[in-house]
């Protein structure tokens, strides 16, 4: 049955691998375009900390778009393997196969597990690697064997070099790591040099790789509000978990339920001594810390990936515990559940419909075909800009460049301007006048996604210089 499971969802996530490619993906082609794997690993800067990611983006196909989807096939197999690791992680709360293959029934339909899946970043290799640190390294603490000791250092370091976010999911191993070993009759320097086998040597490399990064991380600057605020955040996160609509006018009760659940099975699970309790609470108080003394300027959903599916078997568990104690509540478990992966699935049929990403190369090829003159000109941000350039990369019969904004202009004004929003329902203007040419909106290309990607507004001048 797992193996179905883990079908299904492999054939879920397939449907989304060929979505255009977004401006944070062609960021990270970008630098795997320009650098060596020597200098994508020891440099976090150039990946924006995603290492592992641009490093398979650079090894299967530097320099060039041409299939581009493949670059998304590192974390399209990651996202496949969170599903049986999920179940792994799964048996260590939950005393029944049946809630166990719940759980990752739930992993599979996941929107924001299947979205991540099917994008060339490194949050999806962050999620498997967090749940493979904690099911190995609970091992080894249980059993204190080699073999898992190992898979845990390839883990942990791997999931590292997959996103930095992965120091909260480290918050919570060294917590649970320091409270098991607080529970054993042993002397103190023995614990000691237990926690040091455990830690010493990846942290010890992963500090090597990433102190500069850290350094530059941890005095970002400050911010008196959260450019994402942390309460939009939250509801995210509950919605995308419940698979509700994110513009829900309930969706502010529906996440305080959500949450209200996630805090009780946690108290639950640490009555129980558990370490799946100690990993979840310490991570999680970890994440309210850093934001409080932090202040980051930027805080987004993505960041607590590696948590969902944790929250799912914390989720799931409480489901569980209340069909096993209240025979009559049963059946409104088993609609619950059918609610949240209906939500879920109804979420990514959306997705998969309305836009993904966005439609850039639809864009791109537009203005091919609708210039006036050859090569194509085009005005729009920066960060437009190199999305412009790659899809320019895959046909090379029509050049399209980027002219310089207004204020560098000298002789020519580009025949089109790119306005782009990431509003759900932007309402842009109906012409833009710029040194005196007019600009009438076009096209219009919308984006499904809140999560990433933005609506691209196209203008065409009435005539240039």
């Amino acid at each position: 049955m797992l193996f179905l499971i883990t079908l299904f969802g492999a054939g879920l996530r397939l449907l989304g691998l060929f979505d255009d490619f977004w401006l944070d993906e062609v960021w990270s082609f970008g630098v795997a375009s320009h650098y060596s794997p020597l200098k994508i690993i020891t440099n976090p800067f150039y990946s924006n900390s995603h290492i592992l990611n641009v490093l398979f983006i650079c090894l299967t196909g530097k320099g060039n778009p041409a299939y581009w989807f493949k670059f998304r096939l590192l974390s399209l197999i990651a996202g496949i393997l969170t599903i049986p690791a999920t179940y792994l992680v799964a048996a260590r709360i939950s005393p029944s196969r049946y809630w166990r293959l719940v759980t990752v029934t739930l992993i599979a339909v996941s929107f924001p597990l299947i979205y991540f899946s099917c994008e060339a970043r490194g949050y999806a290799l962050v999620v498997l690697f967090g749940l493979l640190s904690f099911y190995f390294l609970s091992e080894f603490l249980l059993k204190n064997n080699a073999l898992p000791l190992f898979v845990f250092y390839c883990s942990f370091i791997l999931g590292f070099l997959s996103h930095l976010s992965f120091i909260y999911v480290s918050v919570g191993l060294l917590s649970m790591s320091i409270y098991f070993l607080y529970g054993q009759q042993r002397p103190f320097k023995e614990k000691l040099s237990v926690l040091l086998r455990i830690f010493a040597f990846p942290a010890a490399l992963i500090i090597s790789m990433y102190l500069k990064f850290i350094l530059s991380f941890m005095h970002s600057k400050g911010v008196h509000d959260f450019a994402i605020s942390l309460p939009e955040t939250i509801k995210e996160t509950a919605a995308y978990l419940f698979g509700f609509s994110y513009g829900n006018s309930f969706a502010y009760l529906l996440a305080l339920i959500f949450y209200i659940i996630l805090i009780k099975e946690t108290l639950d699970l640490l009555k129980e001594c558990s370490l799946f309790g100690v990993f979840c609470a310490s991570s999680f108080v970890g994440i309210c810390l850093d934001l409080l003394l932090r202040r980051p300027e930027y805080f987004y959903l993505r960041y607590l990936l590696a948590f969902f599916p944790f929250f799912i078997i914390m989720f799931s568990h409480f489901l569980y515990r209340a069909a096993d104690q209240y025979r009559n509540l049963r059946l409104l478990v088993a609609i619950l559940i059918l609610l949240v992966a209906y939500g879920n699935l109804a979420n990514y049929s959306n997705f998969l419909r309305g836009g993904g990403r966005g439609h850039y190369s639809q864009a791109v090829d537009y203005m091919r075909r609708h210039s006036r003159a050859t090569p194509v000109t085009v005005e729009t941000s920066f960060g437009n800009c190199l999305v412009v350039d790659f899809y320019s990369l895959l046909r090379k019969d029509t050049e399209v460049i980027c002219a310089p904004p207004p204020d560098k202009r000298r002789f020519y004004a580009p025949e089109w301007i790119i306005k782009y929003s990431r509003d759900k329902d932007p309402a842009p203007l109906e012409s833009l006048n710029i040194c005196g040419v007019t600009y009438v909106l076009e096209k219009v290309y919308p984006r499904y996604s809140n999560i990433a990607g933005s609506n691209w507004m196209l203008y065409h001048g009435s005539l240039t210089h």
